[in-house]
């Protein structure tokens, strides 16, 4: 008979979900600017705008991540703190 998984600690839910939507909006965001902005933006514009696509993704990751590490080890001040400091980058950069 197969065990029923334990409910998400809420952090773990939040992490993950946010992740998971802005992995979305990562990836539309990185369309967006393959196809509409390719012939609008000089050649280093576009670069500029894809690093910060490739950083919005890779902290996105780091969200998800965290949303497991969180499952596993427990609600904490700091994992909390790592929480804030992935969203902070995403929107300041």
């Amino acid at each position: 008979m197969p065990h029923a998984s334990a409910p998400l600690l809420p952090l773990a839910r939040r992490c993950i979900a946010a992740g998971a939507l802005l992995m979305l909006l990562g990836v539309m965001l990185g369309a967006f600017g393959a196809h509409a902005l390719q012939g609008q933006l000089s050649a280093k514009q576009l670069t500029s705008y894809q690093t910060g696509v490739q950083y919005q993704l890779l902290h996105a990751l780091g969200l998800l991540l965290l949303g497991v590490v969180v499952q596993l080890a427990g609600e904490r001040p700091r994992l909390r703190w790592v929480a804030r400091l992935l969203l902070a980058g995403i929107v300041l950069f």
